[in-house]
């Protein structure tokens, strides 16, 4: 009997051993999709802040343009370049400001010149 006893319990911690390596690889896999899920995540949050904030910036100097054009109905090459360069969206709060105040679309530019 001693022997099989021997043999049933090193079939057990045999068993045991293998449930054990299944549970650490299952563990691993998991933190992996776990550590994959939170990237991807963060790379969307981070994208969808980014496009938002690229969306408020287009939005902002379309604003801007489209208030000279109203204002002065031509304007030129030059300083529709110079509105669409800038991204801060705090300078273009500015400029849009300065668009409907400005006397002139050349005092404008001077203005959005002086700021950038």
């Amino acid at each position: 009997m001693g022997f099989a006893t021997s043999r049933q319990q090193k079939g057990h911690e045999e068993g045991m051993q293998q449930a054990l390596e299944k549970k650490i690889d299952f563990l691993s896999k998991f933190s992996r999709i776990v550590g994959f899920q939170q990237g991807l995540e963060t790379g969307l949050e981070k994208g969808f802040h980014q496009g938002l904030q690229e969306g408020l910036q287009k939005s902002k100097q379309e604003d801007i343009l489209r208030i000279l054009e109203v204002r002065f109905e031509t304007i030129s090459l030059e300083l529709r370049e110079l509105v669409g360069n800038i991204d801060e969206l705090e300078v273009l709060e500015i400029l849009l400001v300065q668009a409907v105040k400005t006397p002139s679309k050349e005092k404008f530019a001077s203005v959005a010149n002086g700021i950038t």
